[in-house]
């Protein structure tokens, strides 16, 4: 199958840890993780995720490009670092918050990744796919 698709990026929000395009024949939102300054689930990177699902929720599962709106009919999370798509925790936010027995940080690391994983499976519907390379 040689099928040719009409690729855009998703303009709601500028992300600097996720890259996003859409390919207007499926509707199909790609959301490519590429955290900074090493492959884990940092607090930006949290942030963004969430509000990468927000603005689908937000939009009703719709997007604009060049003045004609499409429906997301599919929501594909990848990793842009290679060899790595489950990036684990942020073990220097650990260790320093431990270090400095700051608790309020961990908890709001904790929360912000509940939030992720509660908001993805409660919002619109949308077909969800995390995609992994196998290594």
């Amino acid at each position: 199958m040689n099928a040719m698709a009409n690729v855009c990026f998703f303009p709601q929000v500028p992300y600097s840890q996720i890259d996003t395009r859409f390919d207007t024949e499926f509707g199909l939102l790609w959301g490519f993780m590429n955290p900074k300054p090493r492959p884990t689930f940092n607090a930006k990177l949290l942030d963004e995720a969430c509000a990468f699902g927000r603005s689908i929720s937000e939009t009703g599962a719709t997007i604009w490009n060049q003045g004609q709106q499409f429906q997301i009919n599919y929501v594909v999370e990848a990793s842009r670092v290679p060899g790595v798509y489950n990036l684990g925790g942020d073990l220097a936010l650990f260790r320093g918050a431990i270090g400095n027995r700051d608790r309020q940080l961990l908890v709001e690391y904790g929360e912000k990744c509940i939030d992720n994983v509660s908001k993805a499976r409660h919002s619109v519907a949308v077909w969800r796919v995390r995609l992994q390379r196998p290594y």
